[in-house]
This record gives structure tokens, C-alpha cells and sequence, in this order.
């Protein structure tokens, strides 16, 4: 006696739902998390530091968040910002640096003279690669003096005109395609090492896009440790999927084996 054939079509859709609702529920909760902990670091950081006052593009950054996306000063991409600090002391060196993700360079770096500065940035020269949200710091120091002043500002614009927006929506629909496949390999038993290394390597980038989307959109800044977190849950999304999808299938397997048939 041969065994009946079974259908799959029905079975590979749903198996094929189930498998991209679980993906998107566990990436939806790791970014949940990390909008989460963006949110807590809001309020961190102090926005001036010392006996002195700042500005920026005139916006006076005293009780301003320097991590916090609603407090933000918004500028055009095209726009001369001027950076002013003013101190009761005199000033004998100034610095002017941007931030984004823990990666800073300097704007203006050079001498000061009397109890205050002006400077102006050209916003093109350090985000034409993007729009979205920056950080920036204005510090001043002299005899007996040291103080900084610390914002956000966001660049006006549309992201998907600039390299930033496309490479964040590419890297993050390569990497959610990426943790789909993996996750379906994985469900039908395929090499559980290689699936997890290529699911390592989907969640990172399935991070690293989102993270560029939520600063070019200026949802969120990604500070040093956000930008951490955000790679360390890929990480663990990358790599915990397709071991979740291969118990899943090694159980269905298990559960859905034939009975040995009894011969008289």
C-alpha cells in the first residue's frame, strides 16, 4: 500500500503567514523597545554647562533636551546657522562639533577673543548626505573658564532626496526579506549555523535601516547607546529567529509523523 500524496498548497500559505506575522511581531517589539529607551533618553544630557549662554540659528538652547527630537531647532538644508556663546569671563578658544551616533567632527575649532563669539555653519557642508536630526555643541574656554552649550537641530527636507533615506529603506527591506528567509529555512530544517549567521547579518541591517529612517524622518536621535541597543536587538532578532522557526518545525515534524501501520 503507497501513502496517499498530501496537498501543500494551502498549508504553505498559511505556514508562509504565520512565519512573516511572527518576524514582523519580533522586530516590531525590538524597535518598540528601542523608541522606548529613545524616549527615557530624552531628558538626558545637560543642554548648558557652566556660567555661560548659547544659541543657535537665535534659539537659545538653555531648557532645551539635547537628545529630545521635539525640542529640536529646525533649520534648511541650505541655511547659514550662526552659533553664538557668551560668557562673564573671556574667552580664548572656541569649538563647534556635530554629532550623529557618537561620531563627531568639528565645524569651527579655532581662537576667541573678548566674552562672547558668533560663528556660522553652512548646513549643506555637513548634511549632504541627509536630512534629520544632529546634534551640536558650542563650548568656549579661558583663564578659569569652561563651559558648552548643547542642541538638536533638524534638517528640513525630504530624506528620500538624499544617499541617507535610500540606503535606510534599502537596508531595512533587504534585512526584514533577509529574516523571512532565514526564518523559512530554518521552519523546514535547513543548516541551523548558516541560518543563524545569515540571520545575524539581516538583523543588523534591518537595525542599522531602521535607525537611519527614524534620524532622517527626525523621529529619533540615535545617540551611542541607542544606536547600540538598536544593533544589539538585530543582533538578537537575527539570530533567536531562526532558532525559534527550527524548534517550530522539528516539533511539526515530530507531531505530524505517520503512526508505523500494524501487518497482521
Amino acid at each position: 500500500m503507497h501513502d496517499r500524496p498530501r496537498g501543500h498548497t494551502f498549508g504553505e500559505i498559511e505556514e508562509v503567514r504565520t512565519v512573516m506575522s511572527r518576524t514582523l511581531t519580533a522586530v516590531a517589539a525590538g524597535f518598540l523597545a528601542l523608541a522606548g529607551a529613545g524616549v527615557l533618553a530624552a531628558g538626558a544630557g545637560a543642554e548648558i554647562n557652566g556660567p555661560c549662554t548659547a544659541s543657535i540659528a537665535g534659539t537659545n538652547v538653555k531648557g532645551l533636551g539635547a537628545t529630545s527630537a521635539g525640542d529640536a531647532i529646525p533649520v534648511k538644508s541650505d541655511a547659514r546657522i550662526p552659533v553664538t556663546m557668551a560668557s562673564s569671563k573671556d574667552i580664548d578658544q572656541l569649538q563647534v562639533t556635530i554629532a550623529l551616533a557618537g561620531l563627531s567632527y568639528d565645524a569651527k575649532n579655532g581662537p576667541a577673543n573678548g566674552t562672547s563669539w558668533v560663528r556660522t555653519v553652512n548646513v549643506n557642508d555637513y548634511a549632504k548626505w541627509g536630512v534629520g536630526l544632529y546634534q551640536v555643541t558650542g563650548s568656549s574656554t579661558g583663564p578659569g573658564l569652561s563651559c558648552s552649550g548643547i542642541a538638536l537641530v533638524r534638517v528640513e527636507g525630504n530624506p528620500l532626496t538624499k544617499p541617507a533615506g535610500w540606503a535606510g529603506i534599502g537596508l531595512s527591506a533587504l534585512g526584514a526579506l533577509g529574516l523571512v528567509g532565514v526564518a523559512l529555512s530554518a521552519l523546514h530544517g535547513g543548516g541551523l549555523l548558516s541560518r543563524s549567521v545569515l540571520g545575524l547579518l539581516a538583523g543588523l541591517a534591518t537595525a542599522l535601516g531602521v535607525t537611519v529612517l527614524l534620524q532622517q524622518y527626525s523621529v529619533l536621535y540615535p545617540t551611542e547607546s541607542i544606536a547600540g541597543l538598536a544593533l544589539a536587538l538585530g543582533a538578537i532578532v537575527g539570530v533567536g529567529l531562526p532558532l525559534v522557526m527550527h524548534a517550530i518545525g522539528a516539533h511539526g515534524a515530530h507531531a505530524g509523523a505517520a503512526p508505523p501501520v500494524a501487518h497482521a
